[in-house]
Parts: C-alpha cells; sequence; structure tokens
C-alpha cells in the first residue's frame, strides 16, 4: 500500500513538473487500463474461495 501511495504522488509530482496535456492524458490512459485490468482479473477468477 505504501509503494502503491509513493506511485500516486510520483505521477502527481511529475504531471505538476511536465504539466503537458499529452501526459495528463498517458496518465489517464495507464489508470483506465489498471482498471479494466483490476476488473477483468476480478470476473475472470472470482474470489469465492471459502
Amino acid at each position: 500500500m505504501a509503494s502503491g501511495l509513493f506511485f500516486i504522488v510520483f505521477f502527481i509530482k511529475l504531471i505538476k513538473d511536465l504539466n503537458d496535456l499529452s501526459v495528463l492524458n498517458l496518465v489517464a490512459s495507464i489508470l483506465l487500463a489498471t482498471i479494466f485490468a483490476v476488473i477483468f482479473f476480478i470476473l475472470k477468477y472470482p474470489f469465492n474461495s471459502k
């Protein structure tokens, strides 16, 4: 969890430093890809193990 927060803070710092629309689009696409990957993983491997 700490590494995930560090990752988010790093990206926010990167966006503030560059302040470029292309970077914002890149980060947005990465976030969307990650969300879809998580949803696909949950649907493919449902957590119904007792």
